[in-house]
């Protein structure tokens, strides 16, 4: 008898898995038509250049890339600093 139950409680496991799958599978799917229809959308509304979702994907990559740029300088910086010290000794 308890192997009977360990089986059901299995299942049911699998079967809350799976349900959660299926209600990931369709939130992406419904996320995808909407941005799909927005895009749609914007290119209707706005001039390229000015299209909001495009804007955001640029404004997004120039933060990536000022990120990295600060980390540059500050190393730039560190070595400047050790060699201002070594030329000074």
């Amino acid at each position: 008898m308890g192997h009977n139950n360990r089986n059901n409680e299995e299942k049911s496991h699998h079967q809350a898995a799976d349900n959660l799958v299926n209600l990931f599978t369709k939130a992406n799917h419904d996320l995808l038509v909407v941005q799909y229809r927005l895009e749609k959308e914007f290119q209707q509304i706005y001039p390229d250049n000015a299209n909001p979702m495009k804007l955001v994907s640029r404004i997004k990559k120039i933060q990536e890339e000022l990120s990295s740029l600060t980390e540059q300088c500050r190393e730039l910086l560190s070595a400047k600093q050790v060699l201002f010290f070594f030329l000074l000794i």
